[in-house]
């Protein structure tokens, strides 16, 4: 807490009282200038009253609501059943139904000059002299590589910090945060640990813990602490205000335990990146820069693309095989060169929007199979679906209480595209539109397509579930591409996000692209000295750098973008590195997925397209008079007007609520103290 007492002011006449009890001693009211600074604890749960007060003086009121360690904040009724494992993480059992352990546990390490790897350190028993290696932070001090770890719990999960600290237990940190987020996506309803096995790019430990994840080298050698949480791994917890809110938590706990905070970068592939997208967006101020390796926009984009995926995989092998013998006719409806990404969708992520199948380990539901719904046999049992896991953001419908999804594709003429250009054939546009279908919540074909009701497109938009990009010219972005278009990361979604962002704030220009000539997107993205990763962090710390010491009065997007570094620019590696677009675009060309091959804008936005009547000289072809009427029959009410879709849709949220229900509310204001009369 801070206690501005203006210029001039004996600070010794300051009193403190939390709740009519004095907590002045934590406050230092050494100095001179400045807020008069403290730690306040022993707050309880709810409202609270701080009061400030100079002796014989004015005074100023603060309601502080304060929330539990186990959560949650801002992001609704945690999820149902949940099971603890603090037990299995080393953590001792749990002293409550939110999962908290009674401690953290303090591992210390040391890095060995010998083997280059961290070996357990014990400050009562130091190995040798000359054994402990020698780490040079970005603030120019060499101290010795040791580091300080500590696990612990917090909103349901277990999180984990690293940093430098001398033996006494004092951090050698330079107040930046490194935060690493985790791929995949599951309805995992349970607690997890930050991550189960060593990340490429980790420090080898020769007594592996189940949180190496934040032992990062090029990070800890600089001074930096590294941190991170179960919620932050998109494999263990699918719903992106949950990692905010974790996030939050887990700053807060920084701040407090180890000091301010300078600035927080984050870095993550695949559902890493979604995370940051969508908390960069959403929640400002979280992340001050991204680091998106394999990136995708949001959440939703990837599920949309595995519904179009199964139908139209469905419908090529399946209802018309016959018609579909040519794959490159099927790659150009489904958007991609290889026509190979639908397949690995289905093969990967397929079961993601599947309430009753989750026996793949990518989309784990971890609850036992006699709890899970299964249709007619057990129908209220746990729902395993990625929107079921995140019914606070959408809320349930009426006429089931299975909880909203966004995806529609009423209207949408699959195969567009490749019908303008030829690579098929009007009859095979006319029987893929015909015979398309849609799928329900329970993830199984219906002859009709979807229609989602405009509550969930409200809902999709105003909660930024479809991250519309506003708020991510806050942060400096590093989008870092192995070249991926044979599977599910295909390149195309680093140009999603970059259209969003003109579209949202006129530029991308705080938005650098760099590709690679490798599919090991995990290696590519990580901290090795000689990848991409590497230079990437390197930049990115030159770039928050320079915008944490501008004390211009420009505004945060405009620091972002006057105090980008020269070399802040797209390029692509093949052997060298190479900064003409027109080259890197011709060595690593980017695809579109069957929306954009159904003429979606390349926003990639639109939950629910406006319809208009189809008009018989809107096609760069001739249908006969039974085409026609087949295609009539397809799309009764119309066909996509995609302008018209771009208009008309709410605003998002800044920092949304969901405690008061679905959708979100705006957090409100910063809570503000009161002046009180003198005594």
């Amino acid at each position: 807490m801070a206690v501005d007492l203006g210029p001039g002011v004996d600070r010794r006449r300051l009193r403190v009282l939390l709740n009519g009890r004095s907590v002045t001693a934590v406050f230092d009211r050494s100095g001179t200038r400045g807020p008069v600074l403290g730690h306040v604890t022993g707050l309880h749960l709810g409202s609270n009253a701080l009061v400030a007060r100079l002796k014989r003086g004015p005074g100023a009121r603060l309601r502080i609501v304060d929330h539990p360690v186990g959560g949650p904040l801002f992001s609704g009724p945690q999820i149902q059943p949940w099971r603890c494992l603090t037990v299995q993480n080393g953590l001792g059992g749990p002293v409550d139904t939110q999962c908290n352990a009674a401690h953290p546990v303090v591992q210390w390490f040391y890095k060995d000059t010998l083997t280059s790897q961290l070996q357990s350190y014990d400050p009562a028993h130091p190995p040798a002299a000359g054994r402990i290696a020698r780490a040079r932070t970005d603030e120019g001090r060499s101290v010795p590589y040791i580091v300080r770890k500590e696990r612990g719990t917090l909103d349901r999960s277990m999180y984990a910090v690293a940093v430098l600290a001398d033996p006494q237990g004092r951090p050698q940190w330079n107040h930046k945060l490194f935060v690493p987020f985790g791929g995949g996506c599951s309805a995992r309803h349970s607690q997890t640990p930050p991550e189960s096995s060593t990340p490429p790019g980790a420090i080898e430990v020769s007594q592996t813990a189940p949180d190496d994840a934040v032992l990062l080298d090029r990070q800890l050698s600089r001074g930096d602490a590294v941190a991170t949480t179960g919620l932050s791994i998109l494999a263990q917890n699918c719903n992106p205000v949950v990692s905010a809110e974790a996030l939050e938590m887990l700053k807060e706990h920084v701040v407090k335990a180890y000091g301010e905070i300078r600035y927080t970068i984050g870095e993550g592939c695949s559902g890493g990146s979604v995370q940051q997208h969508m908390i960069a967006d959403a929640y400002p101020g979280l992340l001050d820069g991204l680091i998106v390796e394999c990136s995708l926009s949001d959440l939703w984009g990837p599920p949309t693309e595995v519904s179009d995926c199964k139908l139209l995989e469905r419908y090529f092998t399946a209802t018309s095989p016959a018609l579909w013998l040519n794959p490159a006719a099927r790659a150009a409806v489904e958007g991609q060169e290889p026509g190979s990404t639908c397949v690995a969708w289905q093969v990967s992520f397929g079961s993601v929007l599947d309430p009753a199948d989750r026996a793949s380990p990518i989309t784990a539901c971890d609850v036992p199979a006699s709890e899970q719904y299964a249709p007619g046999r057990n129908p209220k049992g746990v729902r395993c679906s990625v929107q079921d896991y995140d019914v606070n953001i959408w809320g349930r419908r009426t006429q089931d209480g299975f909880a909203r999804r966004p995806i529609d594709n009423v209207g949408i003429e699959y195969g567009r595209a490749a019908l303008a250009s030829g690579a098929i054939s009007p009859e095979q546009f006319v029987d893929l539109n015909a015979k398309i279908g849609g799928l329900d919540l329970d993830f199984q074909r219906m002859p009709e397509r979807e229609s989602v009701d405009p509550e969930t497109v409200r809902i999709a938009y105003t909660a930024d579930q479809i991250v519309r990009g506003r708020n991510l010219a806050r942060v400096p972005i590093i989008d870092l591409r192995g070249t991926g278009n044979a599977e599910v990361h295909t390149d195309y979604w680093s140009y999603v996000t970059r259209a969003r962002l003109k579209a949202a704030n006129g530029s991308a220009a705080n938005q650098i692209i760099w590709t690679t000539a490798t599919d090991d997107f995990v290696t590519v993205g990580r901290h090795l000295p000689t990848s991409p990763g590497g230079a990437a962090f390197d930049l990115m710390d030159r770039w928050l750098q320079q915008v944490h010491a501008d004390t211009s009065a420009r505004t945060l997007p405009q620091k972002v973008m006057v105090d980008k570094p020269a070399d802040a620019v797209d390029a692509c590696f093949a052997g060298r590195e190479i900064t003409d677009t027109a080259t890197c675009e011709r060595l690593f060309p980017h695809f579109a997925s069957p929306r954009l091959a159904a003429g979606e804008p390349p926003t990639d936005d639109v939950v629910k397209c406006a319809l208009r009547p189809i008009q018989r000289d809107q096609y760069p072809v001739t249908f006969t008079d039974d085409q026609r009427a087949r295609l009539r029959s397809a799309f009764p009410d119309g066909v996509c007007d995609w302008a018209a879709s771009l208009t008309g849709r709410p605003d998002p949220l800044t920092w949304p609520t969901f405690t008061n229900g679905p959708g979100g509310t705006p957090l409100g204001p910063v809570p503000a103290s009161h002046a009180l009369p003198r005594p």
